[in-house]
């Protein structure tokens, strides 16, 4: 059996989106109460996120001058 796995991967914990962004999970969690980013339902007992909504959300974000 030949499986290809990608990294990162397509779907993303809560705890990697934090790291990725770098909050904590309670600020994971406020980001998907105001719909700043949405979790996908892949059935799981965990949130998880498309590693490409979290991309597009973090080139949404201002430049600090």
């Amino acid at each position: 059996m030949n499986e290809v796995c990608t990294f990162p991967p397509e779907l993303l914990t809560k705890k990697l989106v934090a790291y990725m962004l770098s909050t904590s999970e309670w600020g994971v969690g406020e980001l998907v109460r105001q719909s700043k980013i949405v979790p996908v339902d892949d059935g799981g007992k965990w949130q998880k996120f498309r590693l490409d909504d979290i991309r597009d959300y973090i080139k949404s974000l201002p430049e600090k001058h």
